[in-house]
């Protein structure tokens, strides 16, 4: 659900498309997407929060929970930490690209990019971090 946060009232209908646990949420750094990331199969949905529509949903292809979403600085890319270990990136673009990074420890509990956007940094469920180069991205 949408709130206004001036007025507490509500803003439309709830953004209702995940079966299980809505574990994280983010917004694009211009506020017009929000993503939303459940327990429920492994996908990431994509929201319009001017017209409370559903603009797409993304298949981390994994058996696990998606625990952590997080926007590039530029929107362009986004991040999901899985519980299966891996970190999932999607180019966002007319037909999403995505990338399988393997943490190798256990269960992704949060992504993060840099302010630069030239690192994006994963927290793993045994308290280790592992950060990765923005060239390093794309190559799997």
């Amino acid at each position: 659900m949408l709130w206004d946060v001036h007025t507490r009232r509500a803003l439309g209908t709830p953004l209702n498309s995940h079966t299980g646990l809505l574990n994280s949420v983010a917004f694009s750094p211009g506020g017009r997407i929000l993503a939303a990331g459940s327990g429920d199969h492994a996908i990431v949905t994509l929201w319009n929060v001017q017209r409370h529509s559903q603009i797409r949903k993304l298949s981390a292809g994994g058996a696990g929970p998606i625990n952590s979403v997080s926007f590039s600085p530029r929107g362009r890319t986004i991040a999901a930490g899985n519980g299966d270990g891996t970190v999932q990136l999607w180019k966002l673009q007319n037909h999403p690209t995505r990338s399988t990074l393997n943490a190798r420890t256990g269960q992704v509990f949060g992504v993060a990019f840099s302010p630069d956007g030239h690192f994006l940094a994963a927290g793993e469920f045994n308290a280790t971090t592992r950060v990765w180069k923005r060239d390093a991205l794309w190559r799997n």
